[in-house]
């Protein structure tokens, strides 16, 4: 499967002409999902995750909000592998990316904020935890309403943990 998704990456990662607008479409759109792929591979699949975090702040900058997807990507991995001092350094790099690119009430920055208090609340570092859930809620209620689902899931974590 690894070699699969290599083979893939390599189709569309060298760009016949030095620039990100010779990228597909179909590339665009698959390669978070191969990155993800082998995200449980250990640490093989680690370094492809990584591969793909360069190539991206390469052709796009290293705050390019795309980047985002990488950076969870591989925060997963190592939260998977019980490496959470590196998952939160992620998971703060990628939270510090969207909060340029986006408004700070924007439901899409409570994806990794959530993901960075689970990470934090495994680090035994509660309060913080509890303090970006919270805000999790905030932003969710404002967007979608106390009694959308949306709004309930941020605790659920909290609950089985």
């Amino acid at each position: 499967m690894l070699e699969l998704v290599k083979r893939f990456l390599c189709h569309f990662v060298v760009p016949k002409k030095k620039t990100i607008l010779n990228f597909s479409k179909r590339w665009l759109t698959y390669f978070p999902f191969c990155c993800y792929m082998v995200c449980c591979r250990g640490n093989e699949g680690r370094e492809l995750l990584e591969e793909c975090l360069l190539i991206t702040e390469k052709y796009k900058g290293k705050d390019h909000p795309s980047s985002v997807t990488h950076l969870i990507n591989l925060a997963t991995s190592y939260s998977q592998s019980k490496n959470y001092v590196q998952a939160e350094r992620l998971l703060r790099t990628s939270l510090e990316i969207m909060m340029k690119s986006v408004r700070p009430d924007d439901s899409s920055i409570t994806f990794p904020m959530l993901h960075l208090a689970v990470t934090l609340y495994r680090l035994n570092q509660d309060e913080e935890a509890e303090q970006l859930t919270l805000e999790v809620l905030r932003i969710r209620e404002k967007a979608f309403g106390k009694d959308s689902l949306p709004v309930g899931k941020p605790s659920f974590p909290f609950i089985i943990i």
